[in-house]
């Protein structure tokens, strides 16, 4: 019977801890979560919709637009899923050398070429699950300085 007893109170501890933190998390199914860390982090966010009408939102950084998209949305669970998105026009494109340096040397971000040579910058961020507030804003910082440093490389 104690031993019961001891197991029903480490049981309600443990909920209640996993209750608590997971009021912290941020889910990607919540735009209005994620346009608020942008914004504490100094950044503009506007929410819009995707043509699949799907969360968007509209920020920028460095003097250069960008996109949280959302992905893998379902209507019972919400996105699981978010993706920081540059894309560039530059008058003559960009080299395939420039890419293939900035995606050898860069962990954070990928960069790839549309049909005319213009680049875009992503990033993408699990969040299934949720993931802590923390965790997010540092994402934010990663993107924001990726974004700045990728913009020098292009000379942009």
């Amino acid at each position: 019977m104690r031993i019961h007893a001891l197991l029903c109170v480490a049981a309600s501890l443990s909920a209640a801890a996993t209750a608590a933190y997971g009021e912290d998390l941020l889910l990607a199914s919540k735009a209005d979560g994620i346009a608020a860390l942008l914004q504490e982090a100094g950044l503009q966010a506007k929410i819009d919709t995707d043509t699949l009408g799907n969360p968007l939102i509209l920020s920028a950084a460095s003097g250069a637009d960008f996109d949280v998209v959302f992905n893998d949305c379902t209507p019972e669970t919400g996105c699981t899923t978010v993706q920081f998105s540059a894309c560039f026009d530059m008058p003559d494109g960009v080299d395939m050398a420039v890419v293939n340096t900035w995606n050898y040397d860069w962990r954070f971000g990928k960069v790839s070429l549309d049909d005319a040579k213009d680049p875009c910058l992503q990033m993408d961020i699990e969040m299934a699950g949720g993931i802590s507030k923390t965790a997010f804003s540092t994402s934010i910082a990663t993107w924001t300085g990726s974004l700045d440093s990728f913009m020098t490389a292009i000379d942009f």
